[in-house]
């Protein structure tokens, strides 16, 4: 049987609409990652809605990652709003030239709770900080999160 789950496509946004939006990592700041595409919703009472996933209590699965580009150390996590608790925090990543940070664990939520995937960059980068494009005439995707009820 099949767990039922939640990809979530985070900040599918281009280079160009980075500019416009003026998104910058500002140094020693943690940021709420844009969360605008769901690709597929299975666990009855989850939603997607300002940057932000609403899930039922139960007990959950989650895999993630964040790119940045050239912001020195940063560090990725799943933080819970309601509760104000960290859920799973990510391994740290080095970015001389781009990289990921990641996420992974299992976590139980005894309510619903709204939940944010949050990135931490310890260099201030304007404009390509959170991913550099690949400019291949395609959506550019910078992060992502998975999410399986499990119980």
């Amino acid at each position: 049987m099949a767990l039922p789950w939640i990809p979530i496509t985070i900040k599918p946004i281009g280079f160009a609409a980075i500019t416009k939006l003026t998104i910058v990592i500002t140094a020693i700041s943690v940021f709420k990652i844009v969360l605008n595409t769901t690709k597929t919703n299975e666990i009855f009472g989850a939603s997607l809605s300002s940057n932000q996933v609403t899930l039922p209590a139960g007990e959950y699965w989650c895999e993630g990652m964040a790119e940045a580009y050239v912001v020195n150390s940063h560090k990725v996590k799943l933080h819970d709003t309601t509760n104000t608790v960290d859920l799973i925090i990510g391994v740290s990543g080095r970015t001389a030239n781009g990289g990921p940070s990641t996420i992974a664990g299992r976590f139980t939520l005894t309510g619903t709770a709204v939940l944010e995937l949050q990135h931490y960059c310890s260099t201030t980068r304007a404009t390509d900080g959170f991913g550099s494009p690949t400019n291949a005439s395609v959506v550019e995707a910078y992060a992502e999160l998975k999410i399986w009820k499990v119980g």
